[in-house]
């Protein structure tokens, strides 16, 4: 049985007032579970400690960008057949998850970064390429990512050719909260589906299922993603949008690992198009 020792914190945090409104990423425990490893002892010495903060080794990788970083992605055939692939940096802790903004001004920071995806970067991948005219790019992403994949989809078909999203997150108000907003509707694909004049349905109808891959699971810290993509794919279905819908096991967790998995199995229908 395993021995874990436990330190309690000398100086609780107030409890939420109202627990159904805990808000992701926004409220936290007042303790942790800390467990360290060896390759000598393996793991050892568990603990659950006061809610602090802990050091990180400057060479981690979660600090390297280029290995740790899969927020959206655009890809692209050469004409000798080959894919690029590019990545566009994430603004989210500056726009959807900046919790010290006033939400009008989180909005703008996402549509900003949604203009510069669909007005400057993907332009500018077609001109490197010459492309020729009607050229179109697939992009995918996960978590937040797969939201600016879908939401780039959703919203500009006419340049981008498909989309697939991996244990992504499509519900804003769940950072957000709800408020009537040009902005925040314009930004939040479960409530702008709803309406006209925001995603172009008409060019959206006429897809393939398989312009549209929507995937989750049902494992560890993946309940917000599947209850998202799950409700994205009823709002679809319901406005008569085509798209894929897989939900995963419940081994499949909120992790790069089954993230790898799910691309390595999606991306060969992108190749086949």
């Amino acid at each position: 049985m395993l021995d874990i020792q436990i330190t309690k914190t000398t100086s609780p945090k107030a409890k939420p007032a109202d627990e159904s409104k805990l808000g992701f990423g926004k409220i936290f425990t007042d303790h942790m579970f800390v467990m360290d490893y060896a390759p000598d002892k393996g793991w050892h010495d568990a603990r659950i400690v006061p809610y602090q903060p802990f050091p990180l080794d400057p060479a981690c990788v979660i600090f390297h960008y280029a290995q740790e970083i899969f927020e959206g992605m655009k890809a692209y055939r050469t004409a000798e057949g080959k894919i690029q692939l590019f990545c566009a940096d994430s603004v989210d802790g500056e726009g959807v998850l900046n919790g010290d903004l006033p939400l009008r001004r989180r909005a703008e920071a996402q549509e900003k970064y949604f203009v510069y995806l669909t007005a400057e970067l993907a332009p500018r991948i077609l001109t490197l390429n010459k492309a020729e005219k009607g050229t179109k790019i697939w992009c995918a992403g996960v978590d937040l990512g797969a939201y600016q994949a879908v939401n780039c989809r959703l919203r500009r078909p006419n340049l981008f050719a498909g989309a697939v999203g991996m244990g992504g997150i499509y519900d804003l108000s769940r950072f957000w909260g709800v408020e009537n907003d040009d902005l925040v509707l314009r930004c939040s694909p479960l409530l702008y589906l709803q309406e006209n004049g925001i995603a172009n349905k008409l060019a959206l109808v006429k897809a393939e299922e398989n312009s549209l891959i929507l995937c989750a699971g049902q494992g560890a810290y993946e309940d917000d993603a599947k209850a998202d993509t799950q409700a994205l794919a009823d709002v679809l279905q319901a406005q008569g949008l085509p798209a894929h819908l897989e939900v995963w096991g419940g081994d499949v967790s909120h992790d790069w690992y089954w993230w790898g998995k799910m691309w390595s199995l999606f991306a060969p229908r992108i190749l086949e198009k």
